[in-house]
This record gives structure tokens, sequence and C-alpha cells, in this order.
């Protein structure tokens, strides 16, 4: 303790000549050195500021001020001790890691050295004078401290003068680099990749490259950042390791040669490859000066007899970089083609190669199969049929190598999109097509990509050729509605998860689009894309499908399909209506199992000035009104088809609001959105529009629009022909003026026909809505009326239950029954004299006035 308290007082002094002198003392002393555990964090600050203080004195007093510095830093290799109270112990680190910072800028290289034994003795953890009892700060607090300092930045920039200190500095950073995802962002502010382009050997090329990779991997980093490091000065830098590396690999024994430079060959192989997909340059300086090399390397090491780990993992590493070239549609001239594809071929057909390298085999060939076929001699072309042969040889079990099914998939799929006939044809004669249909049969659903991959590929097999779609035969149906009832059952659900839609299948009641995952989606896609081109165009496998239900399972599954499924359903419905009749009764019967999303009053119309055209609109608030509003919801059989095929159009009306002004711009009879228009127009004109299906108010008038959709597209025509007329001050001749305003009359007299039966729509839905609400008034009377019996009869039922009561309110109402009688016969006898007395007076008059004529006769 008394060492202790010595030690913090003499931090705490300001002579430079004492702290000197007694700093001196406690280093020779081998009894503080050994009875010390470190530097309590509180001792810290005081350690920073005297180390500042003699920073700052060092360019007036340097030959006072280095020793002090020195022994300081001698110190400063102590371990730091920590309290289990202390949460997070890193700021008083952070200033000191900084201070060690600022001595990177003009101190001698001594100095510089010091600096970096004690941050290595810290993360090392190697300094014998520690002793096992005493706590210190944990190694993660010291790397965020020193990530979050200035010494990152320091050092970086000041790694070329480092002389031998380079490993240190370099092992330091690679620490740095693999634990902080931010590191990398410090590196690229602090100069770039350039910065690391040192002539270092041994085992800092090891970390010099390991620092390169980290850095190319940090996800932190845009590809802007990624491209502007890889400069032409690393390029060549990583030109001239790579072969270096390449040659000491060839020369150095058996039992050496898979050791260090195996891992930096590696290391330097992967960084190429990281290099690659950032720069395209990178891939010109590469391939000009040391492709044919790699190259050579790979076919040398191939053809070794001796067998291990270590080159498989260096052969994957070439085939990664021979991919990277590939892709990027360089000649294969370099690579000297046909002896490259032999070997790749070798690699993919050996069994007794390791899984790893095949792979990278077989996806090499999917890039350069499909461009070396023409080039190809006999030999190579018999080996690709027998690789292709061999990929799927056990018909019985296809999954035997399971490893390897997507892969081989893949093969098949680059050869099919080539489109090249021969190619077509080689892969039907080799059984391709029931091959894959054998294995998308029996492999498991979550093998998504699989599963798109080999629709794919049949689809590019049997598109527009019947003798193919009918090998595709019953199994590739059975296989494809066995996928497309696994994608409805996820949409399904996927639309479960979410609100009632609102503005179209696929979106929820936010407006915003309901996610699904991407690989799903896709193969949908694929799923319904094969059904267009591997059905449709057999008669055999319409029939069958359409006996199976697979019509059924595409309608609905356009009731919960995504936004990019949409396209796909309604383009195939369409050719399946154009090719084949009796798909029309199916779709024409068909129901769909979800209620007909709302449809809410527009309120956009309330907020402008209303016009003559918009009077449906506002007749149609005024119906959905009455409908929605006042009698709510009627259960109707109008989820058909047409109505869903109607909604879809007014959906893709709206989205195209927002777009009339730039279409306007590039206009064209028939842009892309339009498409879809174009679908719905011919799939409801097979079916006869109305004709066959009960739709609302709303689909009537949509259906108006849809009839109409061809007569409304010409006058949209003319239209914009005459507005480019005039734009442009052209004046048409006679004749052709003539019929522009034959046209423009005809599109008049179209467009009021179109209201006039919009009109009439709206005006049959309301006589309706009236009817319906007299109905509803009336059933609501005589419901009241039949109510109060009811109550009456309860009211006697609980009077006869009490006797006393009951015979009162009997008694009572047999008196007030005879008292009314009574009054009835009294009212009815007075009645009946006052009748008998007015008769009388009426004969006693008649009689004395035929006395007084028959006196006057007289």
């Amino acid at each position: 303790m008394k060492l202790r308290h010595n030690l913090s007082e003499i931090l705490s002094q300001k002579c430079a000549l004492q702290v000197l002198e007694h700093l001196t003392i406690f280093q020779d002393s081998e009894d503080f050195l050994s009875r010390t555990s470190g530097f309590h964090l509180d001792e810290l600050s005081s350690l920073s500021k005297l180390i500042a203080q003699y920073r700052r004195r060092f360019s007036e007093i340097k030959i006072s001020c280095e020793p002090v510095l020195l022994r300081i830093l001698t110190l400063c290799e102590l371990p730091f001790l920590w309290h289990s109270s202390q949460d997070a112990p890193h700021d008083a680190m952070k200033h000191l890691f900084s201070e060690f910072g600022y001595l990177f800028g003009d101190t001698t290289s001594d100095i510089q050295a010091g600096v970096l034994n004690a941050v290595n003795a810290h993360l090392l953890r190697s300094n014998q004078r520690v002793l096992r009892k005493a706590p210190h700060v944990p190694n993660y607090f010291i790397m965020n401290a020193l990530y979050k300092s200035t010494f990152t930045a320091s050092l970086y920039k000041s790694l070329a003068n480092l002389g031998a200190a380079v490993p240190i500095a370099l092992r330091i950073l690679r620490q740095l680099l693999s634990e902080f995802a931010g590191a990398a962002k410090i590196v690229s502010d602090s100069g770039g990749l350039s910065t690391l382009c040192l002539d270092v050997s041994g085992t800092s090329v090891e970390q010099l490259i390991d620092i390169f990779v980290l850095f190319l991997s940090a996800q932190e980093l845009d590809e802007q950042i990624l491209t502007t490091s890889l400069n032409r000065k690393v390029l060549d830098f990583l030109v001239l390791y790579l072969p270096t590396e390449l040659g000491r690999l060839k020369t150095l024994s058996p039992k050496k040669k898979m050791g260090l430079r195996k891992g930096v060959l590696f290391s330097i192989l992967r960084l190429a490859t990281l290099a690659f997909l950032h720069n395209a340059e990178m891939l010109e300086v590469f391939e000009e000066v040391h492709m044919k090399t790699l190259t050579d390397e790979l076919l040398d090491l191939v053809n070794k007899e001796r067998k291990s780990t270590d080159i498989d993992e260096v052969l994957s590493a070439i085939l990664s970089i021979l991919t990277c070239i590939l892709s990027s549609k360089k000649t294969l001239s370099v690579l000297n083609g046909r002896k490259f594809l032999k070997v790749c071929l070798d690699i993919a057909c050996n069994d007794f190669q390791s899984s790893s390298l095949r792979k990278h085999a077989f996806l090499c060939l999917c890039y350069i199969l499909p461009r070396m076929m023409p080039e190809a001699n006999k030999e190579l072309a018999d080996q690709i049929k027998r690789c292709l042969d061999c990929s799927f040889q056990d018909n019985q079990d296809p999954l035997r190598d399971s490893a390897f099914v997507e892969e081989k998939v893949m093969l098949c799929l680059s050869l099919s999109m080539t489109n090249d006939p021969e190619i077509l044809k080689m892969l039907s004669d080799l059984g391709t097509i029931e091959n894959t249909v054998n294995v998308l049969s029996q492999v498991n659903r979550s093998d998504i990509n699989l599963l798109s991959n080999g629709l794919l590929t049949l689809t590019q097999l049997c598109a527009e050729n019947a003798e193919r779609c009918r090998r595709f035969g019953t199994n590739g149906s059975n296989m494809l509605m066995r996928i497309l009832t696994g994608l409805l059952k996820y949409f399904s659900e996927s639309v479960s998860r979410n609100d009632e839609f609102q503005s179209l299948i696929g979106y929820h009641q936010t407006g915003e689009p309901i996610k699904v995952d991407p690989d799903f989606s896709r193969l949908a896609v694929c799923a319904v894309e094969a059904v267009r081109w591997c059905i449709l165009d057999s008669i055999e496998n319409r029939m069958y499908f359409l006996q199976q239900g697979g019509y059924t399972q595409i309608l609905s599954l356009l009731e919960c399909a995504p936004l990019t499924l949409i396209g796909s359903i309604v383009r195939c419905l369409c050719v399946a209506c154009q090719q084949d009749a009796s798909v029309e009764s199916a779709l024409i019967a068909w129901r769909g199992a979800r209620k007909p999303p709302k449809v809410g009053v527009d309120e956009s119309i309330f907020s402008k000035d209303t016009t003559a055209n918009d009077e449906i609109m506002l007749k149609l608030n005024e119906h959905r009104l009455g409908t929605q509003c006042l009698l709510g919801d009627v259960e109707s059989d109008r989820n058909n088809l047409a109505s869903i095929l109607c909604h879809l159009w007014r959906c893709n009306m709206e989205r195209l609001i927002g777009e009339i002004n730039e279409r306007q711009i590039n206009w064209s009879p028939v842009q892309e959105p339009d498409e879809q228009f174009v679908l719905i127009y011919l799939i409801l004109k097979k079916l006869g529009f109305e004709e066959h299906f009960e739709l609302n108010t709303e689909d009537q008038i949509t259906m108006v629009d849809i009839e109409n959709y061809r007569g409304k597209k010409i006058d949209e025509s003319i239209s914009h022909i005459q507005d480019d007329l005039r734009e442009s001050g052209l004046r048409p001749v006679s004749a052709d003026r003539r019929q522009l305003q034959q046209a423009e009359e005809i599109a008049k007299i179209r467009g009021e026909g179109i209201r006039s039966k919009k009109m009439a729509i709206l005006r049959a839905a309301n006589d309706a809505d009236a009817w319906l609400e007299a109905e509803c008034c009336n059933l609501t009377r005589e419901l009241s009326r039949r109510r109060a019996l009811l109550k009456q009869r309860e009211l006697d039922a609980r009077l006869r239950d009490t006797s006393i009561a009951y015979l009162r309110a009997s008694k009572a109402n047999k008196h007030d029954a005879i008292a009314a009688s009574m009054l009835t016969i009294q009212n009815e006898k007075s009645a009946h004299d006052l009748e008998n007395t007015k008769q009388f007076l009426q004969i006693e008059q008649s009689c004395s006035e035929v006395e007084c004529e028959e006196h006057m006769l007289e």
C-alpha cells in the first residue's frame, strides 16, 4: 500500500526532474515491479496528463523528455486493475490510448515502438509481472477503448514509418478489424488500402493479407467506398504477391508446403476474389499478367496423386477466382479454354473428390459450358454428355447424391438458357425432362432454389415444343400441382396474418404491400410459367390438368397472390382460354373462398368543383352510402373470376393515376402498364363478359369500361394524334381532316353511350336499394306489431299465475265488456227509433203535399 501511495503521489507531481528521478528509482527497483499488480483506473487520468505534458515539451527538450516517456511507456505495460462495481471502465483507458496515438506524430522510432509494445502487452496478456489473483480489466473493454480512441487512425496513418515495429502494428490492426466492423470505416477515412501496400515478409504477409480481407468483407462499407479503395496501387500489390506465393508453394517440401504458405496463399486468393467483385479493373490487370500462371497451377494441383484437404481448399479458392472471371463475360483465350473445361469436368464427375471442390467445379461449368459448347471438340462433347448423364444416372433414386442435385440442376438450367436448338435436343435426348421431374417430385419443399431452377429448366426445354411437353406427362402435372398446393397454403397463411385487403390483392389495410419471401415469389412465378409452357401446349396435359382441378388451384392462388405473380397468372389464364374451350366452363363455375374487398366512399370528389363527368362518381358514392351504411353487407354469390378481374382492373387504374403525367410525355398506343388491361379484356371477352357472372354495381360499371377498352384505346390514339398535329403546327389534308373529325365524333358518341350505360346501371341499383329499404321498413312494422301481440299474451299468462289478481282483473274485464255491450244496444235502439220517426215524418209530409195538390186541382 505504501508503494502504491508513493506511485500515486509521483504521478500527480508536475516537476519534470522529480518525476524523472522517481521513475528511475521505481523502474530499477525489482521489489516494486514484483509486488505491484498494475494501475488502478483512477490513476490512468494522471498518467494521461503526464504523457501529454512531456509530449508537448518533446520538441523543446528532446533529450530529457524521451527517457521519461520511454520509462512511462514501460510502466504502461502493467495491467489495468478493475473493480466489479465499474460497469464500463473504458473512459480513462480511451484517453490514455488517445495519448498513445498522439505519440506517433513527431516522436522517435523508439517511442513509437514503446507505444506498440505497451498496447500489445494488454492484447496478448503476456506480461510476466501480473499476479494471477489480481482482478484486471477484461480484454473486451480494452479493445473497445482502443477502438473508440484516436489510436487506430493515428497508427494507420503512421504505418509506413514504423520500420521494425510494423509486425506489431499489423497484428493490432488485424485484431481491431476482426472485432469491430466500424474499424474498416476508420481505415477508409485514414488513407484507404493504399497505406497497407508495404514491402513486408514472413508472418507479416499473412497479417497484411488478412487485413485486406477483413476490410473488404466489412458490412458497414458501401460499394462506392470499396471501389475507391481498390485503386491501381492496391491491384498491383495483389498482382505482385499472388504469383510469388504460387511459386513458393511449388518449391516447398510436402511437409512444409501446406503450412504457413498455404494460409498466405489462401488469404491472397480470397482477397483477389473479393477484389473482383468490387472493381472491374482488378480483373483486367490480373488477367493480362498472371491468369495463365494461376490456371497452370490449378492443372498441376489437380493432377497430383496425393490427396489433401489443404490442397482442396487452395483448388476451391482458385476455382472461385476463375468463376469470378468467367462471370464477367471475358474471353476464354487466356484460360486455355478446352484444357480448363476438361479439368472442371474431371473434378465434377469424380466421386473421390471433396464435396466443396466438386461444387466449385459445377459452378464453373455453369458459366463456361454454355460458351464453350460450340468450340468443344468431339472428345469434350462426349465427356460433357457423360457428365450430364451421370448427373441423373440413378433414376430409381435421383436424390442418391443429394449434395450435388442443386448444382446439377443449375448446370442443366445454364445450358437450357442458351436456347440453342442443338443443346436443347441433346438435353432432351439425355432424358433431362424425365429426370428433372423425378427429382422435383421427391425433393423437400424447403429447397426453394432447387424447385425454382428445376421448373425454369423444364420451362426452357418444353417451350413451344409439343413433343417435349408430352414427355412432361402426368408425372410432371402431378409434381406441378403439388408445388401449387404448397404455394397456395403459404400465401393463404401470409394473407391471414395481415389485415383485410383494401386496394388490391396483395395489399392490406394500411395500403402497404404484403411482404412475402422473394424466394417463394420466384418459385410461384416459375410454377405458373411451367403451367403455361409445359401443360398448355399439350392436349393430353391440358385435359389431365383440368380433370385434376389444376385451374382451380391457379384461380385460388390469384386470390392471395403477391403483385409479382398476378401478371403471370392472368397471362396463363388468357392463354388457356384461347387454346382450349373446355377451360371456359371451369373458369365460369369457379367461386372464390374469400369475400370480395369492400370499396369505400370516394371522398376526393367532394374536394373540388363537380362537373358533368363527376355525376357518375356522385351517383356511385350515393349508392355506396346506401348499400354499405344503411343496409349493411348483403351476402351474395359474387366472388367469381369476373369480380376479381374487375377489382384488379380498378386497382391498376388507381396505380396509373399517379403516372399519367409521365406517360403523357413518352406516349405510345400500347405501353407496358397496359398489358394486364389487354389480358383481362381478352379473358372476359372469351368468357362473354358479364353474361355468365353475377356482379355488383361496382363491377358492372367496371365491366362497361372493359367491354369498351378497345374503342377507348382507339379514341385515345386519335386524341394524341390531334394533339401532336396541333403542337407541331401541321395541318393535315382535307381527306385526313375529315377522317379525324369522323373519328372524333365517333369517340364522342361512344363516350356518351358509356356514360348512359353507367347511369342506367346506377339508376337500377338505386331503385333496387329503395325497394329493399321499403321492404325492410314494412318488415320492421310487422315485427313491431307481432312483438306487441306477444307482449299482451305474455301479460295474460302472468295474470293467470296469481288467482286473486287474475279473478279481479277478469271480473273487471267482464264488467267492462257488459257495460260496453249495453251501451252498444242502447245506442242501436235509440238509433232505430230515430230512424222510424224520420220515416213517419217523411210519410206525413208526402201525404200533406198530395192533399194540397188535389185541393188546387178542384
